[in-house]
């Protein structure tokens, strides 16, 4: 199992590295190929939707318009779309038995611009 602290850079060499065959074995349910391919489909509408309100929040926090309640809290950082990442990596080894599925390895995060910073 994946350690949810670990880098996401150690994850993606982890990832890597491993055979298909290695990893395969290690879901915790056995899905046939429909189920899989139906399952990372609901996966990918979620995780589409996690991400476009994380860009609204990074993009908010970059301009200075988040509430300080907001402000103090990690929500919209990097580090915390590391933690998605990470927990996304997590899910599908425990489903699929691999840790990305569909390229989730080269997801880019967009930082906002350094004149928008408020």
């Amino acid at each position: 199992m994946i350690d949810l602290k670990t880098p996401l850079s150690s994850l993606e060499d982890e990832a890597s590295a491993m055979g298909e065959a290695d990893d395969v074995d290690k879901s915790i349910i056995d899905l046939n190929i429909d189920q899989c391919r139906t399952l990372i489909d609901l996966l990918d509408v979620e995780r589409k939707h996690a991400s476009r309100w994380w860009t609204m929040l990074n993009e908010m926090r970059c301009r200075g318009e988040l509430p300080s309640w907001v402000k103090e809290q990690a929500i919209g950082t990097t580090p915390d779309h590391d933690r998605w990442l990470n927990d996304c990596a997590y899910t599908n080894n425990a489903l699929f038995g691999r840790l990305f599925v569909r390229g989730e390895a080269s997801q880019q995060m967009f930082r906002c611009h350094p004149e928008l910073r408020g």
